[in-house]
């Protein structure tokens, strides 16, 4: 049994969206974080940290959706999702599926909650502009292999777009 332990929109929706492109039969476990369940005594046993999303089968548990993601795509390498493993084009996917979380992630975060948080004319003007260089230049960074053409790796199913696609676009995950 594989199971998905998610509170959507949040990080999850990456993990549940390569389990559907991939077709793995799974069960879902909303944990309501505004209800605390990720505090619970049984969810930390999943996650220790408490955090969504977690993903759990007959002989592991993983969490963190990135790592999720990978161990998914390297599990199901017929359905061509990725390059293939062992591959320069996978070592530029790892590359860029871990950039975009550690570089372009909190970024954005900042960016989206400093501009939700301070209206225009507000008291918060250094506030507003947090993130505003770092994620410009992680953004423009990551625009030189797309202009340059060395994103073969881009034919897949990439995992740097499980991690903006939601976001950017608003696209959502099928239910």
């Amino acid at each position: 049994m594989k199971e998905l332990f998610e509170f959507p929109p949040t990080r999850s929706n990456r993990t549940k969206w390569a389990l559907e492109e991939l077709g793995v039969d799974y069960t879902s476990h909303v944990v309501s974080l505004p209800n605390g369940e990720n505090n619970a005594a049984n969810y930390k046993a999943i996650h220790p940290l408490g955090v969504v999303p977690a993903y759990r089968t007959a002989t592991f548990t993983i969490f963190e959706s990135v790592a999720i993601v990978l161990q998914l795509l390297d599990e199901h390498p017929a359905a061509g999702l990725a390059p293939a493993i062992g591959s320069p084009e996978r070592a530029a996917y790892y590359q860029w599926s871990v950039f975009s979380c550690c570089e372009l992630d909190p970024a954005l975060f900042d960016v989206m909650s400093t501009r939700c948080i301070c209206r225009p004319n507000s008291a918060c003007p250094r506030l507003r502009n947090a993130g505003g260089t770092g994620s410009r230049r992680g953004v423009r960074f990551s625009q030189t292999p797309l202009k340059a053409g060395t994103t073969s790796w881009a034919r897949h199913f990439p995992a740097p777009t499980l991690r903006w696609d939601i976001p950017v676009t608003g696209r959502r995950i099928p239910d």
